[in-house]
């Protein structure tokens, strides 16, 4: 996003997806329903500034601007799907377009998928959600805690992210490095890249995310079981909530490459290697499309509502749904905003980023996959723009006041910075009009900032700069988005 050469990017980007797509389908294109139409213009930066018209983009315009190469969209009203919506590419380097059966990886929707998978299994051939889980697994054991026989880790717990287990989440593994198993992975032997799961506070006490919980609920369903996830997927979740492009599997299976999107990272360059592989395959290693995770969601809603014949049955659906300790039930994400209740979850893998939500009364939702690292902020520009087409007033983009500061007080902050944590880089800020330009290294590239105060900055798509300064009053750092701090070197 570089400031100075935006629009020189954004032309260049866009006219080379433009040849590429007439170089690889030179016949006419297929003309785009009124639907599709709207969803793909009309977008807006996040961040709505105060008193000013926003500029509003295409989405491929919006695609350049972020570097994202593909993006698929499907949105469901009542429980249909009313949109099915594609842009770009599988690959950066190739003119292979996008389709609605091009497969993306999840990543960390995988997790409610996984649940589902449980319940079900859970009602067919009985499964305590409340028991200890050492008292289920015959492979591994949780090792020893503080709270050792008076909480227990179950799985309610370790699937709503309240067992008190650690590891977040999972980098995965790129091509060519070893996969440890699911046990390796757990005792965090190698070739593991992450730390052994621990309990490390009170089970049940309160919420904590992580993704190491899940791989502990994945090790009890395949040892109660004597089967694996991959081929649970199938019996207990594609078939009856019919999802016909999907695949719980690590790598993905040659069969299914042709069309699958690859992973890109922020600058829009392909993932060296290609998709990384995920040991953790109930907490990350989901392959599937936006349509096929309306169609599971929607399931789970109808169950919810006492209809009986879905994925799984109205008794499980509404543990799902509920979220006694924190905002997660069984798998989903719950959350209530102006009296709408809507449940889903988010994904964020190497090179992937994926969100969905359905409204729990109406059968409204949204699901949306891409293949790129900035995919999280154009997920949410999508999101904003399906809710101006659809009327979910809930969901409303956050509005900021911009105050103007002299020329002399912006160039004060400009220079060299040393980012050190909590990564070491090199960050340059430059003025370019109104706005503070940051780049950093590769990661961070031209980002726009605007002024809400003497030391505060916003982007407009929702980061926040905030600066330090010492007793005369000199710039001496400032912190990005709260967690990366730098300090002045000039």
């Amino acid at each position: 996003m570089k400031k100075a050469h935006l629009w020189a990017l954004l032309l260049v980007a866009v006219a080379a997806f433009l040849w590429v797509r007439t170089e690889k389908t030179p016949e006419k294109q297929p003309q785009l329903s009124a639907e599709q139409v709207a969803i793909s213009s009309g977008l807006r930066p996040i961040v709505h500034v105060e008193n000013r018209k926003p500029l509003l983009m295409t989405l491929k315009e919006r695609m350049a601007v972020h570097k994202v190469p593909g993006v698929s969209i499907a949105i469901m009203q009542a429980d249909q799907i009313v949109l099915s919506h594609t842009e770009g590419v599988l690959t950066a380097d190739s003119s292979t377009p996008v389709n609605a059966e091009t497969l993306f990886q999840a990543a960390s929707i995988s997790k409610p998928a996984f649940a589902t998978i449980l319940m079900r299994y859970r009602e067919q051939n009985g499964l305590d959600l409340d028991a200890n889980v050492n008292s289920l697994l015959t492979s591994w054991q949780v090792p020893e805690h503080d709270w050792q026989g008076t909480e227990d880790v179950t799985l309610r717990r370790l699937l709503s992210h309240t067992a008190g287990t650690t590891v977040h989440g999972f980098p995965g593994y790129a091509m060519g490095e070893d996969v440890p198993t699911l046990v390796q992975l757990l005792n965090g032997a190698p070739p593991t890249n992450t730390a052994p799961i621990l309990v490390d506070i009170q089970p049940g006490g309160r919420f904590r995310y992580s993704g190491g919980g899940t791989s502990v609920a994945q090790l009890v369903l395949e040892d109660v079981s004597g089967a694996q996830l991959t081929e649970m997927a199938s019996e207990y979740l594609f078939g009856p909530a019919d999802m016909t492009h999907s695949v719980f599997a690590q790598p993905l299976p040659t069969a299914h490459r042709q069309n699958a999107a690859s992973p890109h990272d922020g600058i829009g360059q392909a993932v060296p290697g290609g998709a990384h592989t995920y040991a953790a395959l109930a907490a990350a290693g989901l392959w599937t499309t936006p349509t096929d995770i309306l169609k599971w969601a929607s399931s789970v809603r109808r169950a919810n509502e006492g209809i009986e014949g879905e994925v799984v049955n109205p008794e499980s659906a509404r543990d799902m749904l509920t979220n006694p300790v924190g905002p997660v039930g069984i798998g989903f994400f719950i959350d209530e905003e102006n009296g709408a209740l809507s449940f889903g979850h988010g994904g964020s893998n190497q090179g992937f980023r994926a969100n969905f939500y359905v409204y729990t009364k109406t059968g409204d939702g949204i699901a949306v996959m891409t293949n790129g690292d900035n995919g999280a902020i154009l997920i949410r520009e999508i999101i904003h723009r399906a809710a101006e087409i659809y009327g979910w007033d809930d969901v409303q983009p956050p509005v900021k006041r911009a105050v103007a500061l002299t020329e002399d007080a912006l160039q004060a902050f400009a220079g060299t910075y040393a980012v050190t944590e909590p990564m070491e880089a090199t960050a340059t800020l430059s003025v370019a009009g109104e706005a503070l330009v940051l780049e950093a290294d590769g990661f961070i590239a031209g980002e726009p900032f605007l002024a809400q105060g003497e030391n505060a900055f916003f982007s407009l798509v929702g980061s926040d700069l905030v600066f330090t300064r010492d007793d005369a009053g000199a710039v001496t750092g400032f912190e990005y988005r709260g967690f990366v701090k730098a300090t002045k070197t000039d």
